[in-house]
This record gives C-alpha cells, structure tokens and sequence, in this order.
C-alpha cells in the first residue's frame, strides 16, 4: 500500500470480511464511526495510535517491508 485511500480500502475489506459495521468496529476500538469512515474513506489526517487500536480490533497487523519485499525485523 502506497496511498491513504488503499489503507482505507484495507481496512473496510477487513471489517466486511470480519462481519462488522462500522459502528460496530469503531465501538471495538474506541472511536466514533465518523472517524472510521474518514479512516475508510482514505482521508490522510487520521491519529496513527486510533489506526493501530482499529486494526487491534480487527485482530490486523501492520507489517512494513523494504523495497526488495523482505520485511522489516525489529
């Protein structure tokens, strides 16, 4: 993923997928559903730790790769 909005995509395929609403995810994770759809929505001003609780609550996890494809070790 290279933009907000195929993030968002993202995340609104693992809700679907997890059977959510999007109220019922933002109860997941602590915020509003107007947040979520801007989230969804590929808006690029979202907090960072709201996206990490969200994709918590999803049971997701963001994994960051070099250029070669080889993920990161931390």
């Amino acid at each position: 993923m290279r933009t907000t909005r195929e993030f968002g995509m993202a995340v609104r395929r693992m809700r679907e997928e997890a059977g959510l609403s999007q109220q019922g995810l933002a109860d997941r994770a602590g915020v509003s559903r107007r947040w979520l759809l801007n989230l969804e929505n590929g808006k690029p001003n979202v907090d960072f730790f709201l996206v990490l609780n969200c994709l918590d609550a999803l049971d997701a996890r963001l994994q960051l790769t070099h250029p070669d494809g080889e993920p990161w070790q931390f």
